[in-house]
């Protein structure tokens, strides 16, 4: 791949959806009655074109920006080309994530950065009045921890992100969020009791399938709702945001901040007893998550996840 990617191939793969349902959406997109602050789908994904374009090419110049505008990589306010702009080549898995009624625009992908080695990337952008106002960006790279990070395995995204959810199936946006707030509210109590979890849901950190995996150990290979108990290492789940809600795809895109002192060694785990944890939960840090919940019927099907660690207490940067 060049260092410029080809707008039509990116055009095409950014919502890596069925022809069907792009179909579908253009007929849904042309009855929407746009704000300032809203665009369509296909218009959203369009400045997600325009900004790989830009990053690749290493010039902000080239987009439309706000005055305003304002950018940050792992919470830290930077200078719009700096940062990953400097190092940024290919691009590679897509992922991505609109919300029309709020003008944002989120993505998951992996790039290159002048090597082999891949790069995890979370970004959200909003967009006013034609123009970015806010890019937030998620840069993981854990460089030789096999183990946390795995964005080769990251190829084609997971199907069950762009399946159309029947109309019978689908929630408002308060309860989508409700449901993916359960989630994070079960993970800091540490039970699975009130989550309302389907129970083939899997999660994905990174590139790797931390649950139903036992390839990959014993706690890896429970499922979503068994392991909530082993997650007493994190004693915090903090300035929760859900930006991103595409109620169609019942898709919930969440950026939230996990606290880990390092000073928790055990879980007690239903049908278990007293287990120990790893010895990389016991070092002392935040996470800073991007997070896609697919919810169905009123349940969460699938967890997908690009995270990176940051000092312990490290602010977000961004109020909901």
């Amino acid at each position: 791949m060049t260092n410029t990617p080809n707008k039509s191939r990116l055009s095409d793969s950014l919502g890596l959806i069925t022809d069907k349902a792009i179909t579908l959406k253009k007929k849904i997109d042309t009855t929407l009655t746009v704000k300032k602050i809203t665009k369509s789908r296909n218009e959203l994904f369009g400045y997600l074109v325009r900004y790989f374009e830009a990053l690749t090419a290493h010039d902000p110049s080239r987009l439309p920006l706000s005055d305003e505008v304002r950018f940050t990589e792992n919470t830290r306010s930077l200078k719009l080309g700096e940062g990953l702009w400097k190092t940024a080549s290919a691009i590679k898995y897509r992922q991505a994530v609109a919300d029309p009624s709020q003008g944002q625009v989120g993505l998951f992908s992996t790039l290159q950065e002048g090597g082999e080695q891949l790069t995890l990337l979370a970004l959200r952008l909003k967009v006013v009045n034609k123009k970015i106002a806010e890019i937030e960006t998620i840069v993981s790279r854990y460089v030789g921890r096999a183990l946390a990070f795995k964005p080769e395995a990251l190829i084609e995204p997971n199907p069950i992100l762009n399946e159309m959810v029947p109309a019978s199936e689908r929630l408002p946006r308060d309860k989508m969020i409700a449901i993916a707030d359960l989630y994070l509210e079960g993970l800091e109590k540490n039970s699975a009791e009130f989550i309302p979890i389907h129970k083939d849901c899997n999660r994905l950190e990174n590139g790797l399938q931390t649950t139903n995996n036992p390839d990959l150990g014993f706690i890896t290979s429970l499922s979503c709702a068994e392991q909530i108990p082993i997650f007493t290492y994190m004693t915090k789940i903090r300035d929760r945001r859900y930006p991103i809600i595409d109620e169609e795809l019942g898709l919930v895109w969440c950026i939230v901040m996990f606290d880990v002192p390092g000073t928790v060694k055990t879980a007690e785990l239903p049908g278990y007893g007293m287990v120990e944890l790893p010895p990389r939960t016991q070092i002392p840090r935040s996470a800073l998550v991007a997070e896609i919940f697919k919810i169905r019927n009123g349940q969460i099907h699938y967890i997908e996840a690009i995270l990176t660690g940051v000092p312990l207490g490290t602010r977000p940067g961004w109020t909901a």
